[in-house]
C-alpha cells in the first residue's frame, strides 16, 4: 500500500484529506474524524462510490467518527493496516 501524507491546515479540516483523495483518485483514506463537518465530508466521499474505504484511526471516541462505523459498515475499518471489509468477507463464504 502506498501511503500519501496530506497536511491538514487546522483541526476539524478533514475535508483537505478528502479533497486530496478526490484529486488523486484514491479509494482508501486513513483518517481521524472528530467534528461534524469532518463526518459530513467523509460521508459524502464514501457515498459517491461504494468501492471507497476509510480506515478510521482513533475516531470511535468521537460521536462524528463513531457514527460512520454504523452508517458505512462495509466501507469502514479501525486501526488495522490490513483491513478486511465485511463485503470482502461475505464473498469468501461458501
Amino acid at each position: 500500500m502506498k501511503i500519501i501524507p496530506v497536511r491538514v491546515p487546522a483541526d476539524g479540516r478533514a475535508d483537505a484529506v478528502v479533497a486530496r483523495a478526490k484529486e488523486l483518485g484514491v479509494k482508501i483514506i486513513g483518517i481521524r474524524i472528530r467534528y461534524p463537518q469532518e463526518h459530513d465530508a467523509l460521508a459524502a466521499w464514501l457515498k459517491e462510490n461504494k468501492e471507497r474505504r476509510a480506515i478510521l484511526f482513533p475516531s470511535a471516541i468521537y460521536d462524528a467518527g463513531y457514527r460512520l462505523f454504523f452508517e458505512f459498515p462495509e466501507q469502514t475499518s479501525f486501526g488495522d493496516i490490513n483491513p478486511v471489509f465485511q463485503e470482502a468477507m461475505e464473498e469468501k463464504r461458501p
